[in-house]
C-alpha cells in the first residue's frame, strides 16, 4: 500500500506507472490544512482521466474526530475509487459513522479500511471489529501510535510489537487483512527489508510503503520464494493417500503443515508464480 500525496499531480501521474499492489491518495498527513480544499478538487478532476491498472485505489480521508471535511473528502471522489482508509479509528462508534454515510451515499460496495493509532483503538479493537463486520482491513500508524504511547522511537521495528500483535490476533478472529506500518528511514535500505521481513514472518499480509523506491523490498518480502513454493507442491504431491502424520525430506508434517502448504500455493498461484 503506497501513500501518495493528493496534492502532488506529479505524483499521483507517476502513480499510473508503478506497479503496485494499492495506492493512498492522501487527503490527510500529506497535505497542510490550507490546501486540503484544492487537494481535493485536484483528485476529482484528474482521477477520472489516469488509469492506474491493476492498482487498488484507495483515498485517505480526514479524521472525523478532528475535522468535519471527511465527508468532503469522501463525496469529491465517489466513483473514481475503490474505497477510503480512515485514520485514527479510535472507537466503534466513530468507524460507524463513517461506514454508514458510504451506505447513505451510495459506496457500500467500495472496501474500507481503518488506521489504529492510538491507545484507545487498541484497547476499542475487538469491539470495533464486531460492531463493523463489513472492514477490509485493519492498518498499524505506528508513528501516531508511538507518540500516544510514550515510546521514543519506532526506527527499531521490534519496539512495536506488541501493538502489531494486538492487530494481528483481533484480524485473524474477525477475517480481515492486517497491514504493517510505514518503515520511515529512506535511505536505509538493507533496514527496510528487515522490517518488512520481520512484518512478513509476524503474521502481517501487507506494508504500508511512503516512497516508490520502497515498493520492490516490500513486495518481494510479501511473496513465496520459489524454494518456498517448489517445496509446497511437492509437499501436497507427496500428502496424496497419507493418513495422519508421515515424514517427508526429513521433517515430521502434519495438518497445519499441510494447510501452510495449501496457503503458500494457493498465494503463488495467484500472483502467478
Amino acid at each position: 500500500m503506497l501513500f501518495v500525496p493528493a496534492n502532488s499531480e506529479k505524483m499521483l501521474r507517476k502513480a499510473t506507472q508503478l506497479e503496485v499492489d494499492c495506492l493512498i491518495f492522501d487527503l490527510e498527513d500529506a497535505v497542510a490544512p490550507h490546501e486540503k480544499a484544492a487537494a481535493r478538487q485536484l483528485l476529482a478532476d484528474l482521477l477520472p482521466q489516469l488509469d492506474f491498472s491493476r492498482s487498488e485505489r484507495l483515498v485517505r480521508i480526514n479524521p472525523p474526530a478532528d475535522s468535519p471535511d471527511w465527508r468532503l473528502d469522501v463525496d469529491a471522489v465517489l466513483g473514481c475509487v475503490d474505497g477510503y482508509v480512515m485514520p485514527k479509528a479510535h472507537n466503534a462508534a466513530g468507524v460507524e459513522s463513517v461506514a454508514s454515510y458510504l451506505t447513505q451515499v451510495g459506496g457500500s460496495g467500495l472496501s474500507f479500511h481503518i488506521l489504529i493509532e492510538s491507545a484507545r483503538g487498541l484497547v476499542n479493537l475487538g469491539d470495533i471489529l464486531e460492531q463493523n463486520p463489513s472492514l477490509n482491513s485493519i492498518i498499524l500508524g505506528a508513528e501516531d501510535l508511538a507518540h500516544d504511547l510514550h515510546m521514543p522511537s519506532t526506527s527499531n521495528p521490534y519496539y512495536i510489537d506488541f501493538p502489531r500483535y494486538d492487530l494481528l490476533k483481533w484480524a485473524r478472529v474477525y477475517g480481515v487483512q492486517v497491514i504493517d506500518s510505514v518503515f520511515t528511514d529512506l535511505a536505509a535500505d538493507e533496514g527496510l527489508r528487515e522490517a518488512a521481513a520481520h512484518s512478513r514472518n509476524f503474521g502481517f499480509d501487507g506494508k504500508l510503503a511512503i516512497h516508490p523506491k520502497q515498493v520492490a523490498a516490500i513486495q518481494q518480502a510479501f511473496s513465496p520464494t520459489g524454494k518456498e513454493v517448489d517445496f509446497a507442491r511437492r509437499l501436497l504431491a507427496a500428502s496424496e493417500g497419507q493418513g495422519g502424520a508421515f515424514a517427508f525430506e526429513g521433517q515430521m508434517i502434519d495438518l497445519p503443515i499441510l494447510l501452510r502448504a495449501s496457503a503458500v500455493v494457493a498465494y503463488a498461484d495467484r500472483l502467478g508464480v
